[in-house]
């Protein structure tokens, strides 16, 4: 059966579990602890909310929080193995705040090949590309800002 890993801005409540273990117990955290708690310093503690249309990620911290996820669907089966949260950091910026990646589909996993933290920062870009007035896209775990324009090349 074929399966495909789709890019969403919701998933449904029942996938809580996946959600936390994603963002909170994910297996990768110890190469970029550092950067996490610099992170979680300057805009918050990510914080799982249910909403109407399903579950996405809240930062207190930050304006304009939003969430992609990458959900495996194969069939009638779903499965939520990555999360990218990202806000309006600046009038001009799009900041990636938080990521989390399944271990089976991290770099070393079975499912590497599956590039998914790549799919979400690509998705991303893509949307601060459409966004009005953003010139600038940037990730909170790295020390350099990246310009939007050098982005668009990736």
């Amino acid at each position: 059966m074929a399966y495909k890993i789709l890019c969403k801005a919701r998933v449904p409540m029942w996938m809580r579990g996946q959600v936390e273990s994603l963002l909170y117990f994910n297996g990768g955290q110890h190469r970029v602890r550092e950067a996490i708690a610099a992170s979680i310093a300057r805009y918050g503690v990510p914080e799982v909310i249910e909403d109407g249309a399903g579950l996405r990620v809240e930062v207190v911290g930050a304006r304009d929080v939003q969430t992609l996820w990458a959900v495996h669907e194969e069939g009638s089966l779903a499965r939520a193995v990555g999360v990218l949260v990202y806000a309006r950091d600046a009038d001009d910026e799009i900041t990636v705040l938080h990521v989390g990646v399944a271990d089976d589909y991290a770099l070393g996993g079975p499912n590497a090949s599956e590039h998914v933290l790549a799919r979400l920062l690509q998705q991303a870009r893509r949307i601060a590309r459409h966004t009005a007035g953003v010139s600038h896209f940037g990730v909170a775990y790295r020390h350099s800002r990246l310009r939007l324009s050098a982005m668009l090349s990736a």
